[in-house]
C-alpha cells in the first residue's frame, strides 16, 4: 500500500480532471494486484493531504471506482478492493493493454505524447457527450397534435438537455421493425393514454416499454366549456365509440348546465347530420376534426377536445428524468 501511495501524483497542467487522474492511477493499482482483493484503499484524508488536493476530489475518484465495479464502500470503514470475481479487473486490464498499444503505435507514427493525450481527451469528451445525450420520443396518431405534446415536454425538460422528438403511430405501425433500433436508443417512448393500448400491443412484445402521458384539457378549451351558456344544446363527436361516453361525462363535469343532445362516433355517418343539426355546439375529439369538416355548415360552434400533458404528470416525469441523469 505504501508503494501505491508513493506512485500517486497529480499533473496540475493536465487537461484531465484531477479526480479522473486519481481514478486512473488507482485502477492500475487495483487491476495489477498492487492493492489486493479485500485490501483497504488509503483514507480520503490521507490521499488528499499527500497530493494537496481536496477530500471531495479523492471521494469522487473513489466513487467512480465504485461505479466501475472495482471497489466497495463500507460506511465508517472506507473503501475496499473487490475480489476478482466481484470486479471488472479483467476488462480493465484488456482496456489498458489496448491503450498501451495505441500509445506505442502513435509514437511510432511520430505523434508526441502531448498530442496523443489531446486526442484521447477530445475523443473521451465526444463519447461522453454522446452517452449523456438523452432523448424521449412522443408517438401520437397523425392528427393527434403530436407536435403540441412534444412542445410542452420540450419546455418542461429544456434545462435538463433532453431532446424531445415525435413520430406518428401510423408510421410506427407500418414499419415496427424499422423503428426498433431508434426506440432502443431513446430514454422513453411516450404516448397519450388514448393510444396506449394500441402502441403497447406493437412495442411491449418487442421489449420496448411505453410511458402514458396523463393529459389535461388545454386551458382555453377548459374555459370555453365552462362558460357555455346554460341550456346550450351540445352534441359530442368522437373518432372512436369508446370515447363518446367519457367525453359526455367530461363536458357535464365542467358545465352541468348544458344539455347533451347526443353523442356519436365518426363511423355513425347516418346519425351525424341529424345530431349536429339539433345542436348549438359540437364538442369533438381531435381525430374527428376531418369528419366534422364535411358537415361544417350544420355546426353553429365547435369546441375541440385538446389534451396537453397534465401539470402533475409533467412534474413527476421531470423528476424521473432527473433521477436517471443524476441531476
Amino acid at each position: 500500500m505504501t508503494d501505491a501511495l508513493a506512485s500517486l501524483h497529480l499533473r496540475r497542467d493536465s487537461p484531465i480532471a484531477p479526480f479522473m487522474q486519481l481514478k486512473s492511477q488507482f485502477e492500475y493499482e487495483l487491476v495489477t494486484g498492487h492493492i489486493p482483493p479485500g485490501g483497504r484503499l488509503p483514507s480520503v484524508r490521507k490521499v488528499a493531504h499527500i497530493l494537496q488536493t481536496s477530500p471531495a476530489t479523492v471521494t469522487r475518484a473513489y466513487r467512480e471506482l465504485e461505479a466501475a465495479g472495482l471497489v466497495v464502500s463500507r460506511p465508517g470503514a472506507g473503501f475496499f478492493a473487490l475480489s476478482a470475481e466481484g470486479s471488472q479487473s479483467d476488462a480493465h486490464a484488456r482496456v489498458r493493454r489496448l491503450a498501451v498499444a495505441f500509445v506505442e503505435d502513435s509514437l511510432r507514427e511520430g505523434i508526441s505524447l502531448d498530442q496523443v493525450l489531446q486526442i484521447l481527451v477530445a475523443e473521451i469528451a465526444e463519447v461522453s457527450a454522446r452517452a449523456a445525450h438523452l432523448e424521449v420520443l412522443v408517438v401520437c396518431k397523425a392528427d393527434g397534435r403530436r407536435e403540441e405534446l412534444a412542445m410542452h415536454l420540450r419546455h418542461s425538460l429544456l434545462d435538463l438537455g433532453v431532446e424531445v422528438t415525435s413520430a406518428t403511430l401510423e408510421d410506427v405501425a407500418a414499419d415496427v421493425e424499422g423503428w426498433l433500433p431508434r426506440m432502443r436508443k431513446v430514454q422513453h417512448v411516450l404516448c397519450l393514454a388514448f393510444d396506449l393500448r394500441e402502441l403497447r400491443e406493437l412495442l411491449v412484445p418487442r421489449g420496448i416499454p411505453v410511458v402514458p402521458i396523463l393529459g389535461a384539457l388545454r386551458a382555453d378549451v377548459h374555459e370555453r366549456l365552462v362558460h357555455l351558456p346554460a341550456g346550450t344544446k351540445v352534441a359530442v363527436l368522437s373518432r372512436s365509440p369508446d370515447f363518446v361516453d367519457g367525453m359526455i361525462s367530461a363536458v357535464l363535469s365542467l358545465n352541468p348546465t348544458v344539455t347533451i343532445v347526443g353523442g356519436v362516433s365518426c363511423d355513425d355517418t347516418e346519425d351525424i347530420p341529424d345530431l349536429l343539426a339539433s345542436a348549438d355546439c359540437v364538442v369533438h375529439g381531435t381525430l374527428a376534426r376531418r369528419t366534422l369538416a364535411d358537415y361544417e355548415p350544420l355546426v353553429a360552434e365547435a369546441i375541440e377536445f385538446v389534451y396537453v400533458p397534465e401539470d402533475g404528470w409533467t412534474a413527476r416525469f421531470r423528476k424521473l428524468i432527473q433521477s436517471e441523469i443524476g441531476a
